[in-house]
């Protein structure tokens, strides 16, 4: 991605810029479409359905912006989608994926309640947590990854307290950051795919929705200063190699991981700063700390925006 040459460029102006110029977006997979943050007019605009019969839940597009995979209800009707319980009047909740544009349509009816859903950096694997299975030959419940391609399992951590983000892979495919959720703690950890071990995060090894930094530097985690009021949180930057922490943002209520842009020098995340009950979807340009806001949700808006380069979005 182009850097640009204007030291103080105006962060809105930035990435109307990058959005025009580069096809720089963020997206939301919800309610069986596909939306996309005009930063111009700070809103969410309808870009087409993924998914045309049926409902769909916690939806996550890849990292081109071509694919989404969703919890998928086979009937209309979804009411309140959670990742620990839907009321579908189809009976089970299981793995979808198509194309944003709806094509492609392919359901996994043997992997129920999937949710976490993270796509590896080549987009031929999911990481996913499933609650349950309707076929004996896949795994049980647990963290999981499941290959699109030979439409099989494995095992990472057989634990339903385990969670991902979107962002849980490293930039070479080779290992995977969760969070675990014990009495009392909530820790992170890096589960390593080559030697099939997992072990505490350097530097910081408590926290919640991991995210990890295309450039493979950082990691990103929320965390309550103080568990008796959640208006203590505090988002961290934690060096994956060396466990150097640095403080984001702190004191307001936020929802969900950091958010990297591909090139990492963006994160949005969703919350209200000190002070304010507006629930927003702020920016923050990393190398000099601008930020702004781009879009105001209300409580049941879903907040699992992600970062796309794919400019035949902005043709839909």
């Amino acid at each position: 991605m182009k850097h640009s040459s204007q030291q103080h460029e105006p962060l809105r102006s930035q990435l109307i810029r990058l959005q025009t110029e580069l096809g720089l977006s963020l997206v939301v997979a919800d309610r069986n479409e596909l939306q996309i943050v005009e930063y111009a007019g700070r809103r969410t605009t309808r870009l087409g359905a993924f998914l045309r019969a049926g409902s769909a839940a916690l939806g996550s597009v890849n990292r081109d912006g071509t694919q989404v995979a969703f919890a998928l209800c086979p009937e209309p009707g979804f009411s309140s989608p959670t990742p620990f319980r839907t009321e579908c009047p189809g009976g089970s909740v299981y793995l979808g994926v198509a194309r944003v544009d709806g094509t492609r349509f392919r359901k996994y009816p043997s992997l129920t309640s999937p949710y976490g859903l993270c796509w590896s950096p080549d987009s031929s694997k999911l990481a996913l947590s499933v609650s349950g299975c309707n076929d004996p030959s896949h795994a049980a419940e647990g963290l999981q990854i499941f290959d699109l391609q030979a439409e099989d399992t494995q095992m990472l951590v057989p634990d339903l307290d385990a969670h991902i983000t979107e962002q849980c892979w490293s930039p070479d495919g080779k290992q995977i950051v969760y969070s675990v959720t014990n009495p009392g703690v909530a820790k992170i950890r890096i589960y390593d795919l080559v030697r099939k071990v997992s072990g505490d995060l350097a530097g910081h090894a408590t926290g919640t929705y991991p995210s990890w930094s295309p450039d493979g530097q950082w990691i990103g985690l929320l965390e309550e200063e103080n568990p008796e009021s959640r208006a203590e949180m505090i988002y961290y930057l934690v060096r994956q190699r060396g466990g150097i922490v640095k403080i984001l943002a702190r004191g307001g209520i936020y929802d969900g991981p950091l958010i990297w842009s591909p090139d990492s020098r963006f994160v949005a995340y969703v919350g209200s700063h000190p002070g304010s009950d507006e629930r927003r979807l702020w920016v923050r340009r990393l190398e000099d700390g601008a930020e702004d806001w781009f879009a105001t949700l209300s409580e049941t808006d879903i907040a699992s925006f992600q970062w796309v380069q794919n400019p035949d979005l902005l043709k839909r």
